[in-house]
């Protein structure tokens, strides 16, 4: 049995101690530079972390912007509406200024208006009144070869029973036609009215001879009473003595005038009746 243990190989021990504590130093050495990178990482994120100091001077920075820039646009908003009531305020007293001077030009116009119509009706007035010894004949005989005064003397003799002078037609023309076919008008002027009164209280035996014989009424008053005429309530309308004269259906008579409201007038006679 010695033999056998002397003979045998006796194999020398592994050395393992020297690789694994060489393994293991680079295995910490590697550890290390991976903590010192990491710690290298958070220093730097931890450098790079907002702190709250930096958050609070962060906030208060961006509040105060904000604070001035609203300061601005609101202070920029207020003179825009200051000026904004200031320019109504204006416009205000401008508009107060305006109406008060378009009050006067009514007032003005107005008056003026008044001024004018009674202008006018003074002038229907004189008119007319230098028109009241007028007569206007329809059926004379109007030649040029004829006396046109002692024709018209001898036809209203003719017919009724009423001297006239040649001293008391003052003038006597025909008018001229705008229709050829109508009769001619011829206007009387006489000296007075008197003589006047005496052909016109027989015009209706006139009118049956052939002879008619109108008043001479401005235009105005034609108009006026052709005015009447068409009113609702009116029964009649005429002149007498430079006026005309209207009557409604319950037999009101009034004297209208140019511009009075004739449908108004006669209603308010009717009531008053």
């Amino acid at each position: 049995m010695s033999l056998n243990t002397r003979g045998a190989t006796k194999k020398p021990p592994t050395k393992r101690g020297r690789e694994n504590s060489s393994q293991s130093e680079g295995d910490i050495s590697i550890n290390i530079e991976d903590a010192s990178e990491l710690k290298s990482k958070l220093t730097e994120m931890k450098n790079c972390m907002l702190t709250k100091e930096d958050l609070k001077s962060i906030v208060s920075d961006i509040t105060s912007s904000f604070l001035q820039t609203f300061r601005e646009e609101f202070s920029s908003i207020q003179e825009k509406l200051d000026q904004t009531l200031k320019d109504n305020e204006n416009l205000k007293e401008e508009n107060k200024k305006l109406t008060l001077e378009l009050a006067e030009i009514r007032s003005i116009n107005e008056h003026e208006k008044l001024r004018t119509d009674e202008a006018i009706r003074m002038a229907n007035y004189n008119e007319q009144y230098s028109r009241k010894n007028n007569i206007r004949v329809l059926g004379l005989q109007n030649d040029s070869d004829f006396d046109n005064k002692q024709a018209f003397i001898q036809s209203i003799q003719r017919c009724v029973d009423i001297t006239i002078k040649s001293e008391e037609i003052q003038a006597i023309h025909p008018l001229p036609a705008r229709d050829r076919n109508k009769p001619v008008i011829t206007l009387v002027k006489l000296s007075n009215t008197d003589i006047k009164r005496k052909i016109m209280m027989k015009k209706k035996q006139l009118s049956e001879k052939g002879i008619t014989c109108h008043d001479d009424i401005t235009k105005k008053n034609l108009t006026l009473m052709n005015r009447a005429k068409d009113t609702d309530i009116c029964e009649k309308a005429w002149y007498f003595n430079g006026q005309i004269y209207a009557k409604a259906v319950n037999k009101v008579k009034v004297k209208i005038d140019l511009y009075d409201d004739i449908q108004h007038k006669l209603s308010a006679a009717q009531n008053e009746k």
